[in-house]
Order: structure tokens, then sequence, then C-alpha cells
């Protein structure tokens, strides 16, 4: 799971600082980038940190109401996840009401477990 924590003009909220303290043990790396999934900075960089996907960093993560939430200076945006080899499977630009999911590299059952727990968590909506 990625995302950037690039601070605009407002600094991040209580809520977003207290999100990357709770998250701290599944911290896998930070950097700073101007591009990724959806985005491609046309000045600067954002940090950008990935965490390990566990039942209880997915829960964390969960808290927020759903995946457009995921909106500076409450939270940071842009949340993504990723396989272990590194492909996108979902990707998000929030403030664009936008976001992908990609399910072509699974295969049918471990598509509809993902769905599933991603709509259990109410990070996706499933009709």
């Amino acid at each position: 799971m990625r995302s950037p924590w690039s601070e605009g003009p407002a600094p991040f909220r209580t809520a977003a600082r207290e999100l990357a303290r709770r998250l701290q043990p599944w911290l896998c790396y930070e950097r700073h980038a101007h591009e990724w999934p959806g985005t491609k900075l046309l000045g600067g960089k954002a940090r950008v940190r990935c965490y390990t996907i566990t039942k209880a960093s997915i829960e964390i993560v969960a808290k927020a109401d759903k995946l457009y939430a995921w909106i500076s200076p409450n939270l940071p945006e842009h949340l993504a996840l990723y396989r272990r080899d590194g492909m996108g499977w979902l990707a998000s630009t929030s403030h664009e009401g936008e976001g992908w999911l990609d399910l072509g590299t699974f295969g049918p059952d471990t598509s509809r477990n993902l769905l599933r727990v991603l709509a259990e968590h109410r990070v996706i909506s499933v009709p």
C-alpha cells in the first residue's frame, strides 16, 4: 500500500498525523517522488510512503469511510495498493474522484476474494 504524503497549502491535520503514527509498524520505506499512478507533478516532489498490507493495517486504513475520503489535509491523497511484484491493482486520485481497479493479473477466485474483502472494509462499493 502506498500513499503520497504531500502537504499542500495547509499542513496535515491531526487525523493524518495520527494515521501515520498508527501505520508506523508497517512502514516499508519512504521516498520522494514526482510521479505515481494517476499523478505526475509538474514541479517538486512529494513524500511517498509504502506500508505492508496486513489485516491490522487494512483495519486502520478502512477507518476512512470511503476511498475518496483520502483528501489532504485530513488524510494523505492517492491511496494505492500494489502486489508484491510492484504491479499496482488499486489506485486513486481522491480529489478528482477517480480510481482504478485492475484485477486482470489475478485469477478469478483471487479477484472475487479481493472484491469481497475490499467491500467488507468499505474501500469499494460492489453492486
